[in-house]
């Protein structure tokens, strides 16, 4: 007799991470691709390299769904970085270069389907900490390479790291991005 996941679970107290537990268990990561990629680079790159501050990385974003009839849980996560440039005297960040993609992870359900009423916690913690910890190594190769295409010093994403403090929902953002090399031609 098949495992149902989640079975014995009081949904409404189960915190993101014991979720995703749950369901990590029971699935197997069948494929990642890339949804898309949409990227904007610097009209003046002089200006660029004078008043770039930093890189900010964007909350991730993921969006699940259930096949009843396959037993695949279907993520998609959405992650973006910006350039910014403070304006002087104002608090205001001005973006100057941008990436955001969008990646696309099937996981072939390996025991029964959780209650209808648990699936929304359950698989949403597994989308938001699992998913993202499998799909980061691509995030960060398809940054660092759409940045030197843009013409800019190439960014590295730091590794994944769990959110210190999984009571709320979803991951928050990943801390510090690095720049590439200080003086690199930007032509």
């Amino acid at each position: 007799m098949a495992t149902r996941v989640g079975s014995t679970v009081d949904f409404e107290k189960l915190r993101p991470l014991d979720a995703a537990a749950l369901v990590a268990r029971v699935v197997e990561l069948k494929s990642l691709r890339l949804g898309h990629i949409d990227a904007t680079g610097p009209s003046d790159f002089a200006a660029f390299a004078k008043t770039m501050r930093g890189w900010e990385v964007s909350r991730p974003v993921a969006e699940h769904s259930f096949d009843e009839n396959t037993k695949t849980l279907e993520v998609a996560l959405t992650v973006g970085i910006r350039a910014f440039a403070e304006a002087e005297g104002s608090s205001e960040k001005e973006e100057l270069a941008a990436v955001h993609a969008c990646f696309l992870l099937d996981y072939k359900l390996t025991a029964e389907a959780p209650p209808q009423e648990g699936r929304r916690i359950l698989f949403g913690g597994f989308a938001e900490i699992n998913a993202l910890h499998n799909a980061w190594p691509y995030f960060r190769e398809i940054f660092q390479a759409t940045t030197v295409r843009l013409g800019l010093p190439p960014v590295t994403l730091p590794t994944f790291r769990l959110p210190r403090d999984l009571g709320k929902p979803g991951p928050k953002r990943p801390s510090g991005v690095r720049r590439g090399r200080a003086g690199a031609d930007h032509r």
